[in-house]
């Protein structure tokens, strides 16, 4: 299946979208790349789906953000794909990772405070919780995976972002193996 010079699953990369210490770096071009998905197949319990990755070509620019038309190399569409400056890029991650460590520092906070809250002081019996289980535990999971999305988000973003319902995806280039 020819897609565009690009077949699913094979991608050549250039050498400068590798990402070093893991964290993607805002550099003047986007890392990530535009996926456009070719099959989904369900084999078993097993769903597989097929893809190719598509550099995106547009340079950062200097302040602000730049929307620019990009076409899928598979299927040719243009998408106007939005691209943050080096500078709003490392912002963006910089609150993520602060909302997402605030998220599980409080997280923590809240489950001591629970832990030690229903026992007894001064050798009486404990108070009457006036507080339901239920709610604290939705809360508790709630700043968990908020703390969780932070700072996996903060790992991940790149400072692009596509039209929405545009029936692709952005996604990371594997790393090269070092052979």
């Amino acid at each position: 299946m020819d897609s565009g010079g690009h077949d699913p699953l094979v991608v050549e990369l250039p050498s400068t979208t590798t990402c070093r210490g893991g964290v993607m770096r805002a550099g003047e071009h986007p890392r990530i790349h535009l996926q456009h998905n070719h099959n989904w197949r369900l084999e078993g319990s097993l769903g597989i789906l097929t893809y190719s990755l598509h550099p995106i070509p547009v340079p950062r620019p200097a302040k602000g953000v730049k929307t620019a038309p990009v076409r899928c190399g598979a299927c040719e569409t243009e998408l106007d794909v939005r691209v943050y400056s080096a500078q709003l890029t490392r912002i963006t991650r910089s609150l993520l990772l602060l909302v997402g460590v605030g998220a599980l520092v409080a997280t923590v906070l809240v489950a001591v405070l629970l832990m030690g809250s229903d026992e007894p002081r001064n050798g009486s019996e404990p108070p009457e919780s006036t507080l339901s289980y239920l709610p604290v535990g939705f809360g508790i999971v709630a700043l968990f995976t908020v703390g969780t999305v932070g700072i996996v988000g903060s790992y991940f973003y790149d400072g692009v972002r596509l039209p929405r319902r545009s029936g692709h995806a952005l996604r990371r280039p594997r790393r090269r193996s070092r052979s």
